[in-house]
């Protein structure tokens, strides 16, 4: 699930940090579609504002490590743990 995202994150991760210091990065297939200062913001907007299919997006910092665990749905509250 993601696959596509998270590999695109891992691979645009530098750049991303050094475009969004300290913001949050909501990436649709290879796309970057939204930068935010709040992942809570970032997930409502793209989710229930923009009505993007919950699953079919991630929420990541630019900074977060991201690997098969991290996925951002409803059902997990916050990961990586803060």
């Amino acid at each position: 699930m993601l696959e596509r995202e998270k590999r695109y994150f891992r691979w645009q991760q530098k750049f991303l940090s050094a475009m969004y210091p300290g913001k949050y990065v909501v990436i649709s297939g290879d796309t970057v579609v939204g930068v935010y200062e709040d992942k809570w913001y970032a997930f409502r907007r793209e989710a229930y504002d923009l009505h993007r299919p919950i699953g079919s997006f991630l929420v990541c910092h630019v900074n977060e490590y991201v690997d098969e665990r991290y996925v951002f749905s409803p059902r997990l509250t916050a990961w990586p743990p803060e």
